[in-house]
Formats: C-alpha cells, sequence, structure tokens
C-alpha cells in the first residue's frame, strides 16, 4: 500500500492523471485497515496483475501522460 501511494503521489507531481489513480486504486485494494477477504485464488490473480502494473508503471509513467486541463 505505501509503495502505491509513493508512485501515485509521484505520479501527481508529473501530471500523469492515469497513473496517479491506478496506484491510487491498487492502494486502497491493499490497504490494512479496511481489507477485502477474497479467496486464495482470487487474490493471486490480483497479486500477479499489481505485479504486473508496478513493472509497467517502473517504465511508463512519464510526464503529463494525462494533463488535467485548467479552465
Amino acid at each position: 500500500m505505501v509503495a502505491a501511494l509513493y508512485i501515485a503521489y509521484n505520479a501527481h507531481k508529473l501530471k500523469s492523471v492515469y497513473w496517479m489513480w491506478v496506484f491510487i486504486a491498487l492502494a486502497i485494494l491493499f490497504n490494512p485497515i479496511a481489507p477485502f477477504y477474497l479467496s486464495k485464488s482470487t487474490w493471486h490473480d490480483i497479486d500477479f496483475m499489481a505485479a504486473v502494473i508496478f513493472f509497467v508503471g517502473l517504465f511508463g509513467i512519464k510526464e503529463g501522460d494525462k494533463k488535467i486541463d485548467k479552465q
């Protein structure tokens, strides 16, 4: 959870809105305060997908991927 929040914060600083929300969702999913109770096989799949997202995010987060237009 902490790693996902840290990456979301860095994505926010880089104005990469898509990646920020992806990692916020991961932080919510893996939070220790209000845990989600799912089967072991479901968690296995989620863990694998989260690992892939972290790996892709390592190379995919770039400055200004999805900038929010100020009006």
